[in-house]
């Protein structure tokens, strides 16, 4: 654990497995991390302590993880054929409670949210889709994910809420900027030489 303010390390804790991705609750001071792929660990931001039980949401080839602080949901890509996200409910001092999973495009890779309507943009490094998925109400089943072509394998993932803008970093030196309300591709841009 480092403190960021002097980014000095305070503490170490351990979790089952190797730590893989981690993202933060602003709201309930909340860190979440993956392990090894196949473990959520919760660690108190309040008291620096892993909580348990670590292993109660085992899912397999967790990839990256995002949290939205306004609903308290943390959302876990899976990759593989298909790609799914797993929606995650946690209201401390409850235990995590899994809401569902979706299946979304292969192999998704990165994830944001979008601040402003709650959207999650995922990418996908296989196929050229990008997965929207409603997060007032993710696990609806009249209310799918939306699947956007963008024409490109896309990974990482960030949502501007000032402009309105998506932006997915692609497998080939590029980034696609989308409209994030309206999902709408707007241009591709080259960021790099291969």
């Amino acid at each position: 654990i480092v403190d960021g303010r002097t980014m000095a390390v305070t503490s170490f804790r351990s979790v089952s497995g190797n730590p893989t991705h981690g993202a933060v609750n602003t709201n309930t001071n909340r860190i979440y991390v993956t392990t090894s792929g196949t473990n959520l660990a919760v660690i108190n931001g309040d008291t620096g302590m892993v909580e348990s039980p670590e292993t109660m949401l085992d899912f397999s080839n967790a990839e990256c993880l995002a949290v939205d602080p306004s609903t308290n949901r943390i959302y876990v890509t899976h990759s593989g054929v298909p790609g799914y996200v797993s929606v995650i409910q946690h209201d401390p001092p409850s235990t995590p409670v899994l809401l569902g999973t979706l299946t979304i495009a292969d192999n998704p890779g990165g994830l944001a949210i979008d601040p402003v309507t709650r959207k999650v943009f995922v990418s996908s490094s296989t196929t050229n889709n990008v997965t929207v998925i409603d997060g007032n109400d993710p696990i609806n089943p009249l209310n799918p994910p939306t699947v956007v072509n963008v024409g490109i394998f896309t990974r990482a993932v960030a949502v501007d809420a000032v402009s309105r803008r998506a932006y997915l970093g692609t497998t080939t030196n590029s980034v696609v900027i989308m409209n994030a309300d309206t999902n709408a591709v707007l241009f591709t841009r080259v960021v790099g030489t291969t």
